[in-house]
């Protein structure tokens, strides 16, 4: 997925969704001893909030926080916040628990749990949800993720989707990188799809990067909602696909 208000009552998820936001907490450590801890904070102005094809801001821009915490075990806990234009949400919260495991000297597992929890209602309906996922990572070449929500934006639908990343160093400064995922979201969403990005980075400094991106999202397989009205991401497609954005490590 950070900044501004939130409105009481707050954000609510789904018993599913807490369910599966504790299965990994009743894990994570407290303090281990002899563990070494990692603490970072970003901070990201972006030209428009996307999230797999759609704009979470209303095409406008947002500011968002990061703050993460890691043990060199390998568990790593934080959590995003945006600002948003999303329905009568302002705010959006994206904590996030897991955690990595070195499968070999080249390659990486990570398994996680993240929640999406929105300050208000979007189109009337509580949106928020929480999601699973696992990724295998090659170095910091590419990388595969498949991801599992049970009750994706509060349609009470079960939504998979797969994600392949792949990066590439021009330089020490300049990377460019390149994703494409497919999300069976046709119950959900009345479509699949499949959204992609294609960008570069400039690091500027070890604490500032550029990025200059191009999203793109491929709608089909058209479900069973007969008004586009009722699709509840209908009013909420990208204006333009190329995205802006300035990261500022803390």
């Amino acid at each position: 997925m950070m900044e501004h208000r939130v409105s009481a009552p707050g954000p609510r998820v789904g018993a599913a969704s807490i369910n599966i936001l504790l299965a990994l907490a009743a894990i994570l450590p407290a303090s281990p001893a002899g563990c070494a801890i990692d603490v970072s904070a970003l901070l990201r102005f972006t030209s428009n909030y996307e999230y797999r094809g759609y704009t979470l801001s209303d095409n406008h821009l947002a500011a968002q926080a990061n703050i993460d915490v890691g043990w060199s075990n390998g568990y790593f806990l934080g959590s995003w916040l945006s600002s948003a234009d999303f329905g009568d949400a302002d705010v959006v919260a994206n904590p996030y628990l897991g955690r990595l495991f070195e499968v070999s000297d080249h390659w990486q597992m990570v398994t996680s749990v993240a929640g999406y929890f929105f300050d208000e209602k979007v189109n009337g309906v509580n949106t928020s949800y929480a999601e699973a996922a696992l990724r295998l990572s090659y170095r910091d070449i590419g990388s595969a993720q498949i991801n599992i929500a049970p009750d994706y934006y509060g349609t009470g639908s079960t939504v998979p989707s797969y994600e392949f990343e792949l990066r590439y160093p021009l330089s020490d400064t300049i990377e460019v990188s390149a994703g494409v995922g497919y999300q069976a979201s046709r119950d959900a969403l009345n479509y699949d799809g499949i959204y992609s990005n294609f960008g570069i980075a400039w690091f500027v400094l070890p604490t500032l990067t550029f990025d200059l991106r191009y999203h793109d999202l491929h709608e089909m397989n058209e479900g069973p909602f007969q008004d586009a009205d009722d699709e509840p991401l209908a009013r909420y497609h990208l204006d333009t696909p190329v995205i802006f954005s300035v990261s500022i490590g803390l």
